[in-house]
């Protein structure tokens, strides 16, 4: 899957990338061997960052740098530095004013570039009647960490004002994720 996203986000070697939600490194520096990309990882928890930077000297590579930065301030990079931008389940939940984060990573992005997320967002089929579906919110909750969901919809809107097109906008198919889960 990671390599799927990869090639969608279209990166030349040495490109820049940006992941967001790096935690202990693993997926930067997969990312970094099939694209050929510099990875650049920020995360909240010291702790990850301290082992990210370990398993990238472990591995003796110099394509990954991990900085400790919370999603939610402003960035510690220049503007258009990054040529695609990606999070597999570190940032939606997380983001406490959905406007500042998207311009930021507006900001940070190459004109042309892509930011690809990846995380648990509201479906249409979400029911906040259903109590089935109130349970799987709450503990879709204690497995993300995170704990706000919002609908996707939202998520669309916020990303278009800041400046992005939305390319692609959709669910996950099974076992990923049902229609009626968050």
């Amino acid at each position: 899957y990671e390599q799927e996203v990869g090639k969608k986000l279209n990166i030349k070697k040495d490109g820049k990338l940006l992941e967001i939600g790096s935690g202990c490194g693993r997926i930067a520096y997969d990312m970094s061997q099939f694209t050929g990309a510099n990875v650049f990882g920020i995360n909240i928890d010291s702790e990850q960052i301290k082992d990210a930077r370990n398993f990238a000297k472990t591995n003796k590579t110099d394509q990954l740098e991990f900085t400790f930065s919370d999603l939610n301030d402003r960035q510690p990079f220049e503007d258009n530095f990054f040529d695609g931008i990606y999070t597999f389940q570190g940032c939606v939940s997380f983001i406490s004013d959905h406007t500042s984060f998207f311009n930021e990573m507006f900001r940070i992005l190459k004109p042309g570039g892509i930011l690809y997320i990846v995380d648990a967002v509201l479906l249409d089929n979400f029911n906040r009647e259903n109590k089935y579906h109130l349970e799987l919110l709450k503990n879709s909750r204690m497995v993300m960490a995170g704990g706000v969901f919002v609908h996707y919809k939202y998520i669309e809107k916020y990303a278009q004002e800041s400046g992005f097109n939305i390319l692609s906008s959709k669910g996950g198919t099974f076992p990923n994720l049902a229609q009626e889960l968050p």
